[in-house]
């Protein structure tokens, strides 16, 4: 059996499945073990006893792919070494320097179909089995010429180019479903803000860390202080020990304007992250902090207005701009706008692994960056702030050009050595390690153990869960709340039962266990109750948790024991403290008003207590133990009771939501329960049914909570803020704030 094939396979760097497998196949024809693969457009000289070294050291460590750091030749003949950086967890670019010849294990492996990436889509698929399978050996074992002899900073935005737009897209596919395949995929993030969250000085601040910028300070101040802005802002500048004269004139520009704060930090230990940190901690920053550079400057007088009215019409944590190339006095350069359009609401969050960079101008929420912190270096801070916040909250793109990004002999990234640009793609790729074993976790709560097992083995809950990743969203603002419309036809069961006593009678109830799919497991979470996985779901995972007893909906009620239902409701979510817990009464919205039962789904996906407000009339309270929650929601239901709507009803028309007090709000009083109540006026509108003029519509707790579910096309392309208000005021009755 040969060893491996001495005389390389050369194939394009954007070389796609097919002809990759076919290579492939034609090597491992002749029974060779590994197969070296080089890039085209270099021309490489690699001895025999490099590639023996190589097939040694991949045996010993049982790679399947080794790399090794080579030296360059450069046109003028001379030699310099090209080290390499180590491959990590986090190492997904698809840029990652493997240097132009690697070494790959001949053995098959299924990776997914491209026109542009199969090498991406290889390595991929054999860093999904192990990380440690893919070896970096930190000899210089051949010598390649250069096929790109620019400086690191003229590099660096290659991937924006338009020209490459297609590879991207099919490479953001490729990666997407890289997460999938090792659960650290996360769906669309839409947990907000809520804008008026705290007490602060000023509406905005603009954060400028600096150090030796004499040159270029001035011009970002002023650009800074030249905002024209709707509200009250200022001017952060963190001078971080300057000798240049920087501090000088930093002292002559506060000293003239009162809306300019200059730091000087007591410690000389700080990175342009410890700078940040500073700065927002500090008791004159705003509610929103907005990054520029201390050699930058923004495009004109309206960038700040513009990124405030992004935070307030968007709710989210963080807004990310766009901003254009420039030289030292403004001119325009190569590539121009830096616009990011790769980001998607949908999957911007997942994508932003990928790449290298996420824009500017950054700003933040300041109240979820000084619960974050930011990290103490000078490099990567502001790319490991976006993707942590990007795990929980909804960012904000602009993607119009709101700032210039100057390029000249000063900037900190014009010229690297290999060595610098290593550490800083190391430091990237640690940062990406991390946020995707944080976003295991995440996955992992958000479709623990007993999910895994029922799609395993049912059919239908397996097709159904897979369907959410193809559900159709869309947004409608109503009375200053974001709901989000979703075409779901799987919920048809759902919000198409029948529900007449007739009806109910004439069939079987599908939450008795003798009448469950067989496939259906079930688990006790709290005495009289067990939990099932909801095989028509709208989020991942959604728990239906059903009385082991066959008895009527009715959150009034006792159970067999004499324990009010509020108090089982109550312990419910204490043993579910990362799940919304929900119920519909048998007149609100209930499919199954004859078996008593409370819904969960995950907070991080569906949660009506932060955030936006409802723009409801909803009843609040927050309760520590049984009997303060029994005696503050007695009183809420006797009250209702004698509204008009719930007139000869056993219970009043109530969608019912309970959480566990978060850690962070628990101070001194231990844990507890928050309650929101949902008075209803009817289950459906009187425009329910599907003949013409009708929709398909039953608001649920889901609805009323802010995700509208619609389950036929034509109902969720028709749907507008005049239906959804006509459905809200037939069935919910709006707060008088509204």
């Amino acid at each position: 059996m040969k060893s491996a094939i001495y005389n390389p396979i050369y194939v394009p760097a954007t070389v796609g499945t097919d002809p990759l497998i076919q290579r492939l196949l034609e090597a491992s024809e002749d029974g060779n073990e590994y197969i070296l693969i080089c890039t085209e457009g270099y021309k490489i000289d690699i001895p025999q006893e490099s590639v023996l070294r190589m097939i040694q050291v991949a045996r010993d460590t049982g790679a399947r792919i080794l790399y090794s750091d080579y030296r360059e030749q450069l046109p003028d003949g001379s030699v310099r070494p090209h080290p390499l950086a180590d491959y990590q967890a986090g190492s997904v670019r698809d840029d990652f320097d493997f240097g132009p010849a690697i070494l790959f294990r001949a053995i098959p492996v299924i990776f997914d179909t491209t026109e542009y990436s199969g090498l991406y889509a290889l390595r991929l698929a054999i860093a999904a089995v192990s990380p440690d399978a893919i070896v970096h050996l930190r000899e210089p074992l051949y010598t390649s010429s250069v096929a790109d002899n620019r400086a690191s900073g003229e590099k660096q935005f290659d991937y924006v180019n338009p020209r490459n737009a297609a590879v991207q897209r099919e490479r953001e596919e490729v990666f997407t479903n890289y997460l999938k395949t090792i659960g650290a995929y996360l769906p669309e993030r839409e947990l907000l803000i809520n804008p008026q969250e705290g007490s602060f000085p000023v509406e905005a601040s603009v954060i400028i860390p600096v150090r030796d910028r004499a040159v270029t300070i001035a011009d970002a101040v002023n650009s800074s202080l030249a905002q024209q802005t709707d509200f009250p802002f200022n001017v952060i500048v963190i001078d971080n020990h300057s000798t240049d004269g920087t501090t000088e004139i930093l002292s002559d520009i506060a000293a003239k304007n009162p809306k300019v704060v200059h730091l000087i930090p007591g410690s000389d230990t700080l990175g342009i992250g410890g700078c940040w940190e500073l700065g927002v901690n500090n008791s004159q920053c705003g509610r929103y902090a907005v990054q520029l550079d201390s050699d930058d400057k923004y495009k004109d007088a309206h960038t700040l207005q513009k990124i405030v009215d992004c935070f307030r019409r968007e709710k989210c944590a963080m807004v990310i701009g766009s901003y254009e190339l420039t030289d030292f006095d403004g001119n325009p350069i190569p590539p121009g706008l830096i616009d990011h359009k790769e980001w998607t609401a949908e999957n911007g969050h997942n994508n932003a692994l990928r790449i290298n960079g996420l824009g500017a101008p950054r700003a933040f929420f300041t109240p979820v960056l000084r619960e974050i912190g930011v990290p103490n270096v000078s490099y990567g801070e502001d790319y490991a702030l976006g993707l942590r916040i990007s795990r929980r909250y909804r960012i904000g793109r602009i993607f119009e050009s709101l700032y210039l990004c100057r390029r000249w002999g000063g900037n900190s990234d014009a010229a690297l050595s290999q060595e610098r640009i290593n550490a800083n793609n190391t430091y990237k790729d640690l940062i990406r390690t991390i946020e995707i074993s944080a976003r295991k976790q995440i996955v992992a709560r958000e479709m623990p153990e007993d999910l895994r097992m029922q799609l395993q083995m049912w059919d239908l809950a397996r097709d159904n869960y897979a369907a959410l990743d193809n559900v159709l969203k869309k947004k409608i603002v109503l009375k200053g709340k974001t709901f989000t419309v979703l075409y779901n036809p799987a919920r048809k069961v759902s919000t198409g039962a029948k529900l007449s006593k007739k009806d109910i009678e004439a069939r079987p109830c599908f939450l008795c266990e003798q009448n469950r799919p067989k496939e259906q497991m079930q688990e006790e979470i709290v005495p009289g109750y067990v939990k099932l996985i909801n095989p028509y779901p709208v989020f991942s995972p959604h728990y239906t948790i059903a009385s082991e007893g066959h008895q009527p909906q009715s959150i009034v009620g006792c159970e067999p024991d004499g324990t009010p239902r509020i108090v089982s409701m109550m312990r419910i979510a204490l043993t579910m403290p990362d799940m919304t817990v929900f119920y519909n009464g048998p007149k609100s919205g209930a499919s199954a008003p004859d078996h008593m039962h409370f819904q969960a789904v995950p907070q991080s996906r569906f949660n009506p207590f932060d955030g936006e407000p409802l723009p409801l009339a909803s009843i609040s309270f927050t309760a520590r133990s049984g009997m303060e929650a029994i005696g503050k929601f007695r009183m809420i239901m006797e009250s209702l009771m004698k509204r008009s709507e719930n007139a000869g009803l056993d219970e009043p028309r109530v969608n019912v939501f309970m959480r566990a007090i978060p850690q962070e709000m628990q101070f001194y009083d231990g844990p507890g329960v928050q309650v929101l109540i949902v008075p209803r006026r009817a289950h459906r509108p009187g425009f329910y049914g599907e003949g013409e003029g009708q929709m398909l519509l039953s608001p649920g707790a889901i609805d009323v909570g802010g995700t509208i579910i619609t389950v036929r096309k034509e109902d969720f392309d028709k749907i507008s803020p005049e239906i959804l208000a006509r459905l809200l005021s037939q069935t919910v009755h709006f707060s008088k704030e509204n």
